[in-house]
């Protein structure tokens, strides 16, 4: 199979369709190249021609057919279902302009309604799946696009973003599936923009106008293969659409193996024993796990032995703890998490002048 660089896509001869309003991930660039050999679509030679000059479009077509064989229909089929989904006449041929200005309209309102499909860790819209498919099924894969290089600007403000670090061999924010997810708080962020890390992109969804979620689901041996290696992974956005991207920051993934944590953490704190488990490590935001009448979200920590004056740090803020059966407990007050982020947990002694470093609580977006 054809695997050209993905943003070696589309650019229109006629200017039909404004370029940097259009169609998702940038792939959908206009420029001028020789029309290819094709059989009609039954949409007219103008729209027909206007199909011919999606160059790269034939090779997001083939991609398209290969993970959803549902698509692999007639021509006729195809175009009948692209003239209802543009609101076009039944029959008969579509002027360039029309055909332009509909399908710009139905891929934002694709947008607006997330009728999207995955493609190749893409997000497509279902229109643009039905004319990508199109162009395959009439012309094949044909070259021609130009690709131009990204540009490095500000796409939009991220308030915060995480979780920010991990230890060799540990996966963050780990869900039951076994895949992890990062998280980013950016209000008014394109629909269709996409994280990536360390050059690889990452499936990312969009929640509530303000949160992607960037996950490594269906990427498994990356995801292990980045997270066991110590060092700084680069975290880029990605606006295709405008085919611009900005840095957002570095995973960091650290040195330290778990045992050796341990054996550190038992000779620097001799007034406390090893924590055996803890809880909980993660939760939404305005949402408190083990809730108490307070409002606040409690915490355990089981540990065979701990000073009498052991107070819980969240975040440098201490907090009255009660011990019982080698559990500790305490609370958080809700205050703390409202708002996603991370809250380093540890168990403080003034007594023995000594603190218990536990973990990180995570807080993820509602």
């Amino acid at each position: 199979m054809s695997n050209p660089g993905r943003r070696q896509f589309i650019r229109y001869t006629s200017g039909g369709i404004a370029g940097a309003a259009l169609l998702a991930g940038g792939w959908w660039k206009w420029t001028s190249m020789q029309q290819p050999m094709m059989h009609a679509s039954g949409l007219g030679a103008d729209a027909d021609q206007l199909l011919a000059a999606l160059g790269g479009a034939g090779v997001l077509g083939e991609w398209i057919i290969v993970e959803h064989p549902d698509y692999d229909q007639p021509i006729v089929d195809l175009t009948q279902q692209l003239r209802s989904r543009l609101q076009l006449p039944a029959d008969g041929p579509v002027p360039a302009a029309q055909f332009s200005e509909q399908l710009q309209q139905s891929i934002q309102q694709d947008f607006a309604a997330a009728a999207l499909l995955a493609v190749q860790n893409w997000q497509l819209t279902r229109t643009e799946a039905l004319v990508a498919v199109l162009r395959f099924k009439t012309a094949g894969v044909s070259a021609g696009a130009i690709a131009q290089a990204p540009i490095e600007q500000q796409i939009v403000k991220i308030a915060n973003w995480g979780p920010r670090t991990t230890t060799a061999g540990t996966l963050p924010n780990s869900f039951g599936e076994g895949f992890s997810a990062l998280w980013f708080d950016a209000d008014n962020a394109p629909r269709w923009a996409q994280i990536e890390i360390n050059n690889r992109r990452l499936f990312t969804t969009y929640r509530e106008n303000r949160v992607l979620v960037a996950s490594f689901q269906g990427q498994r041996e990356f995801q292990q293969q980045l997270f066991s290696q110590p060092g700084e992974y680069p975290i880029t956005l990605h606006d295709d659409m405008s085919n611009s991207w900005q840095h957002v920051g570095n995973f960091v993934v650290t040195e330290a193996a778990a045992n050796e944590l341990e054996t550190t953490v038992a000779a620097e704190n001799p007034a406390f024993c090893k924590v055996k488990n803890w809880g909980s490590r993660q939760t939404t935001a305005g949402v408190a796990k083990h809730p108490q009448k307070d409002g606040s979200m409690g915490v355990w920590i089981d540990i065979d032995c701990a000073p009498a004056d052991t107070r819980l740090s969240v975040n440098e803020q201490s907090f009255k703890t009660h011990s019982s059966n080698g559990v500790i407990t305490s609370n958080i007050p809700p205050e703390m998490f409202q708002q996603p982020g991370e809250l380093s947990l540890s168990l403080v002694s003034e007594s023995a002048g000594t603190q218990l470093e536990i973990g990180v609580l995570v807080i993820q977006p509602n």
